[in-house]
């Protein structure tokens, strides 16, 4: 239940009197989420799109400016329909989650240590079928709504750069859960 490599990544950070009573990380790989619900259609469109308009430009004879002028558009096409889903799984593999007596807590190493911490009376769970699931903590909204998506920021095409308190996509959401609300945790 505790993974004693998270668990000393998370050890600097902890308060006076302060125990780590679970650790986990998130999948890896390139995984879906329900915004891609949306996400995905509106990539398609804007790829092919971008594709569609470089093509014709390069099999027409004309001014080059607009063969450079699609370039960019077509990378970023290219970007959301497909890249996106290998960075998000880069990100994924560079952060951890941790439960403590007091505090959730999300560890996210990119360039330097970012730290996330939410309160446990806060716990939202969100389990599947199959039981896994997502654990949000700190009032965080519980399902993706393109308008409650803090500036239509990063976060939309990379759940994992959130600066959400939120354990994505975990085995068993309901040990940490349980954890967090207090049930099976020694006091």
């Amino acid at each position: 239940m505790i993974d004693p490599t998270i668990a000393s990544r998370v050890q600097p950070y902890l308060r006076a009197g302060e125990r780590i009573t679970w650790t986990g990380r998130p999948p890896s790989g390139p995984r879906f989420h329900s915004r891609d619900v949306f996400l995905v259609p509106f990539s398609l469109l804007w790829g092919g799109f971008a594709i569609f308009w470089e093509l014709s430009v390069l099999s027409t004879p004309g001014p080059g400016f607009f063969a450079i002028w699609g370039v960019p558009f077509v990378a970023i096409g290219l970007y959301m329909i497909i890249g996106r889903f290998f960075v998000d799984a880069w990100l994924r593999g560079r952060t951890v989650y941790a439960l403590t007596t007091e505090r959730a807590l999300v560890l996210r190493t990119l360039v330097s240590e970012k730290l996330l911490s939410g309160r446990l009376d806060a716990a939202v769970v969100e389990r599947r079928n199959d039981g896994r699931g997502v654990l949000r903590f700190g009032g965080s909204p519980g399902s993706f709504s393109v308008f409650q998506s803090r500036g239509m920021g990063w976060d939309i095409w990379h759940p994992s750069l959130s600066d959400r308190v939120e354990f994505l996509d975990v085995q068993d959401v309901m040990t940490p859960y349980r954890l967090a609300i207090g049930e099976g945790r020694a006091t």
